[in-house]
Formats: structure tokens, sequence, C-alpha cells
């Protein structure tokens, strides 16, 4: 458990941009529309990161915050966006 919050420890804006990008990448593969909003809410943490750099307990919150805005960028996109979903 020390290992993983250890890994957690050391996140920056550089991790969570390359985790979008990551993200991104795999959006482009698959086609589903899933990925591009958790990979939207990645970007926005590397946001948060870069304007909030060392709150107390850093990676508590980024992890909270990511995991807020990819479900709140997955629920709007499915609901806003499904018409993009379906196939002409």
């Amino acid at each position: 458990m020390d290992a993983v919050i250890g890994f957690l420890e050391g996140f920056t804006v550089w991790h969570w941009l390359g985790l979008g990008i990551i993200l991104l990448t795999l959006e482009v593969a698959v086609g589903t529309f899933d990925l591009l909003w958790i990979a939207i809410g990645a970007f926005a943490t590397a946001l948060f990161a870069l304007i909030v750099p060392d709150p107390v307990g850093a990676w508590q919150g980024q992890l909270t915050f990511f995991g807020l805005m990819a479900l709140i960028f997955v629920i709007s996109g499915r609901t806003l966006f499904k018409g993009l979903r379906n196939r002409s």
C-alpha cells in the first residue's frame, strides 16, 4: 500500500497531461466517445493541479477532482451529445 501512496504522491501536471493524451489516443483507436470525456477530465485535472499546486493532501484532492470531473463529463456527454453516437 505504501508503494501505491508513494506513486500517487508524485503526481504532477505532466502526469495528468500524459494520462489525457493516452486516453485520447485510445479513444481514436476505439471510437466510442466514452474515453474522450474521461480524457477531458484528465486535462481539467491538469489545469486544477497547475492552479492549486500543493494543497494539503494534494493527491487526494487531485484524484477526487478527477473522479468528479470524469463523472460529470461522462454523464453530460452521454446526454447532451448522444446524437454523435448514432450511425447514419
